[in-house]
């Protein structure tokens, strides 16, 4: 999602596929597994370093969280788009 007005991105991860560590350990899954996993974790910090160097918040958020706690997600967002504007 993107708040083009404020330049805050925010994505929304896979647990497994982003590789938060309850979901994924490295050794764990079969060599391509592992392998595409930190090819998705090195490509969210590219991604991540491109939009903050072109002047973008980025909000990354777990697909857990929203099944969890949801109002205190609205509530960090509210808190950044917030925090985006001049």
């Amino acid at each position: 999602m993107a708040f083009t007005r404020w330049k805050v991105a925010v994505f929304v991860d896979g647990s497994f596929w982003h590789g938060h560590p309850s979901k994924w350990q490295p050794g764990r899954w079969s060599g391509y597994w592992d392998e595409k996993i930190k090819r998705n974790m090195a490509r969210d910090e590219r991604q991540n370093k491109a939009l903050v160097e072109a002047g973008w918040r980025v909000v990354r958020l777990w697909d857990f969280e929203i099944e969890h706690d949801p109002d205190s997600l609205v509530e960090k967002l509210r808190n950044e788009l917030d925090a985006a504007r001049p």
